[in-house]
């Protein structure tokens, strides 16, 4: 049995009414007997908060729902609501945390919406969940995130997007392990010191010990020190927790040398980030 969510359910709209408009739009051998329309415990201003679980005989009669969902206005009341279809998993939160299939996709163009996201990296492999983190505070680019329903498919999307232009807008495609995120602070401000010195410093510390593919940018641009007003930030990610720690640990021993001056900076998991993206994926 698939089951599919459907979400942004009318505030008024009663379950019989929602299952006329199901049979309106003839959705295919939905194995419900009785809908029970549930509130989310988090409701953005753009959602009613509302949403229900259908319950399908096979994957693909549940595919199909979602495509008529997705492709149908809702009509109630006489005003057209747009209702939101998406495959339903029961432990969603703990796969955004930390699935391999998960990727975040960065420097996206201000105007993309969770609708481009789907359809441009749908392409790929079946979506489970995504959403689009909209500019914020300095950052001038929206962030996006993909899970997708094998990991397979999420590889395949970074090999396929990874550096390729939107416009003038070029992607950086990587996979999201909340616990190998890093960031690296106390950065001095200085114009000949920007990414890619930055990507340099990192795999110049770790040498040896630790394969430079483990190890990649997580933010395409520098961002303010929120602690330190004229020092920056730059946040990457590793493969592991456990390379993670490493990276810490070596950089933490090694200052940073600009113009013949060292700098010290500071390494730790980024932790402010993580709540921010639990918060945001809940």
């Amino acid at each position: 049995m698939s089951s599919v969510i459907v979400s942004n359910i009318p505030e008024n709209c009663s379950a019989n009414e929602v299952q006329e408009v199901f049979k309106i739009m003839k959705i295919p051998n939905i194995s419900n007997e009785s809908f029970d329309i549930q509130n989310s415990k988090k409701c953005r201003n753009t959602s009613t908060g509302r949403f229900v679980v259908l319950n399908f005989k096979d994957k693909t009669d549940a595919n199909d729902a979602i495509k008529i969902i997705n492709q149908t206005p809702m009509v109630f009341e006489k005003k057209q609501t747009v209702i939101r279809a998406a495959p339903y998993v029961n432990n969603l939160t703990s796969l955004l945390k930390t699935s391999l299939a998960n990727i975040a996709i960065f420097n996206l163009p201000p105007e993309m919406t969770t609708d481009n996201l789907k359809q441009i990296f749908g392409e790929f492999g079946t979506i489970i969940s995504a959403v689009v983190q909209k500019p914020h505070q300095n950052v001038k680019y929206s962030t996006g995130y993909v899970l997708f329903e094998k990991v397979e498919h999420a590889d395949y999307a970074i090999r396929c997007a990874h550096k390729q232009f939107i416009g003038a807008y070029q992607l950086y495609v990587h996979k999201t392990n909340n616990h190998s995120q890093v960031i690296l602070s106390r950065v001095p401000e200085c114009k000949n010191f920007a990414i890619t010195e930055i990507e340099n410093y990192i795999i110049n510390k770790i040498g040896d010990d630790i394969p430079a593919t483990d190890i990649f940018t997580f933010l395409p641009t520098l961002r303010q020190d929120p602690v330190q007003s004229k020092k920056l930030q730059v946040i990457f990610t590793c493969k592991t927790r456990q390379i993670a720690l490493k990276v810490i640990e070596l950089i933490n021993e090694c200052p940073i040398t600009i113009d013949g001056k060292p700098h010290p900076v500071l390494a730790q998991f980024d932790f402010q980030m993580i709540e921010a993206k639990q918060s945001m994926n809940q």
